[in-house]
């Protein structure tokens, strides 16, 4: 087999559970790269919504060889008016399922860093599901201070569907 490249966009409108008003477009634009030759796969997830500032976060995942990197979350940031609706849930959900197959079986590793003026109790439970930590993983590590400071890593797991609870996603 020859070198393979896939990339697609999936935009979706985003409204608050049980309301028709749009709080927010969501796009993803996918890119999945095979070289069996070579033993490398890439898939790229570049996130963007509908208003200033678009970029939410750019997820890149590479498995050569069996070995796979460790993504590090640099800036998953939401503009105040779209936070505590679930809206990174159901970010880290699409992005999940989004990623080849390849790299999920290769079980992709994912790290950041821990800022104290994050919403603190809804950023920890979202990092905890995403790496494992609240079924202890066993690559799950999890350290955050007082003041809400601190970093975690572990396999980038599937986060699941807990947003459907507040939002409503219509792929447009």
């Amino acid at each position: 087999m020859e070198d393979k490249e896939i990339r697609f966009t999936e935009t979706y409108s985003i409204s608050k559970a049980g309301d028709s008003e749009e709080l927010c477009q969501i796009t993803f634009d996918v890119r999945n790269f095979y070289s069996t030759k070579d033993n490398l796969f890439v898939s790229e997830v570049r996130v963007e919504h509908s208003g200033h500032n678009p970029l939410i976060e750019h997820f890149k995942f590479q498995v050569f060889n069996g070995q796979v990197n460790t993504f590090h979350i640099e800036d998953f940031i939401l503009p105040e008016r779209l936070r505590g609706f679930r809206i990174g849930m159901f970010v880290l959900n699409k992005v999940y399922g989004l990623l080849s197959d390849e790299v999920k079986r290769a079980a992709p590793r994912v790290g950041g860093t821990l800022v104290a003026q994050d919403n603190k109790p809804n950023r920890d439970r979202m990092y905890q599901r995403l790496i494992g930590d609240d079924i202890q993983h066993p690559l799950a590590r999890f350290d955050v201070d007082k003041n809400g400071e601190g970093y975690f890593s572990g396999v980038f797991l599937d986060v699941g569907e807990s947003w459907k609870q507040s939002i409503t996603a219509k792929e447009i």
